[in-house]
Formats: structure tokens, C-alpha cells, sequence
């Protein structure tokens, strides 16, 4: 399988930050979501207000999705906090007392640097130049909401597995949040995909994370390397 190495690089530092390791390997992958406008229907009988109605998705073909990766969603500025944590946060043991990023969050004597970095790691910044564009992102599962079948209706799609399960999330810039009625399954959630959709911009919250991107979704499938054969 294909490691996109830069994000994994990232995902490194952000596990460092949070004094959390692990012994999966980590998977970095990419996004898209939009809601769909309303169309207005008139009630012409009673005179009352426009009624919303839902517009269904029209299904772009593949070829009209531009393949992207995970770091291209940070904004420069955290990107660059991001690639040079501080050597106080390296150097903290794991399990110790510092071993816990909430208490130095609040910490107001902090180093600039280090300001920047736990900034980056919960930042909600997302790239303007994105918006709204067809994109094809590869990525793990993290079901929110699934019927007694198990299709899955709402996720959040993110660059490598475990996270937000098994490890702490990454960065709401680094989450997309993924509404599909008709549902998914999957059979295992170590396994990545492919999404295929038109990202944009709105912060989804809830006990499992924070999103800063949604996509919405024209195609799901197996992830598969460039052009070779991918399974099903």
C-alpha cells in the first residue's frame, strides 16, 4: 500500500505532542463534502412560505476528481508549527506528569513555539483555495452513526488508522466529515478507501472529534495504488 510519507511525519509529531504511542502502523490518506442546496417549492394554495426540499446529487463521473493528500488541507502556517515541535514536548516521557497536552495547553508560560504547535494541533484553519473543489482523498473509516445492518450514514473520513479510536484525534484540518443517507459498509475498519466528492469548509462537533472539512460524497470504493488492480 502506498504511505504518503509527509502525513505520516505529521501524525508522528502530533502522537508526540500527545504523549501517545502505539503499535499500528499508521495509514495517512485524503478528502471531500458539501450539502446540497435547497430547491424552493410554493405552496401556490395557501400563500404560506417556500417549502426546503432537498436537491439530489447529481454523481460526477471519477475522472472529474483531482486526487489530493492530507497535508495539502493545513494552512501554511500550521503546517510549518506542525514540522518543528518543540524539544520540550520530544523530551517529555511517556505516562509521566508533563505526559498530558491539556494541562500544557493551559499553561500561559509557554514558549512561542511551542504556543504555535499546540495551536496547530487542534487547529480549526482551512485552506481557501479548496473550497468547493472536486477532489478524490484516501482515508480510514470512523463511524458515527450505522443502522442495526451496519451502514454506516455518517463518518468522519481521517489519514491514518486508530485515530480518534485508538489514538487521539488529529487536527479538526485534518478530519472531514462525511454525511451519506444511502450508507456505506465496510468490512473492517483498518481497511482505507477512497472518497471521491466536493470538499468545503463547516466544523462538525461531537464526543468523538472535531472536523473542520466535509465532504460531500459522489463515490466510495477499496483503496488501490495509482492504476493497479484494486480489490473490492
Amino acid at each position: 500500500m502506498r504511505v504518503f510519507f509527509s502525513a505520516i511525519c505529521l501524525s508522528a509529531a502530533m502522537l508526540v505532542a500527545g504523549g501517545c504511542s502505539t503499535e499500528q502502523d499508521e495509514q495517512p490518506l485524503q478528502p471531500d463534502q458539501a450539502q446540497s442546496d435547497p430547491i424552493q417549492t410554493p405552496d401556490l394554495a395557501s400563500g404560506s412560505p417556500a417549502i426546503s426540499q432537498p436537491v439530489p446529487l447529481e454523481k460526477r463521473p471519477k475522472e472529474a476528481f483531482e486526487p489530493i493528500e492530507w497535508i495539502e488541507m493545513i494552512p501554511e502556517m500550521d503546517l510549518e508549527a506542525l514540522r518543528n515541535p518543540p524539544q520540550s514536548l520530544i523530551d517529555i516521557e511517556d505516562g509521566s506528569e508533563e505526559d498530558q497536552l491539556d494541562q500544557r495547553l493551559g499553561n500561559a508560560n509557554v514558549a512561542p513555539a511551542e504556543s504555535a504547535f499546540q495551536q496547530a494541533l487542534v487547529s480549526t484553519n482551512t485552506v481557501d483555495t479548496l473550497q468547493g473543489k472536486a477532489i478524490k482523498i484516501p482515508g480510514f473509516i470512523v463511524p458515527l452513526e450505522f443502522s442495526d445492518d451496519q451502514t454506516i450514514t455518517e463518518f468522519f473520513l481521517v489519514p491514518y488508522f486508530g485515530a480518534c479510536i485508538h489514538l487521539p484525534p488529529p487536527p479538526p484540518n485534518q478530519i472531514i466529515y462525511i454525511s451519506h443517507p444511502e450508507g456505506i459498509q465496510v468490512e473492517a475498519l483498518y481497511d482505507p478507501f477512497w472518497v471521491y466528492g466536493v470538499l468545503d469548509a463547516g466544523i462538525t462537533e461531537n464526543s468523538t472529534a472535531t472536523s473542520a472539512y466535509r465532504i460531500s460524497m459522489h463515490h466510495f470504493e477499496a483503496y488501490y495504488e495509482s492504476d493497479e488492480e484494486y480489490y473490492d
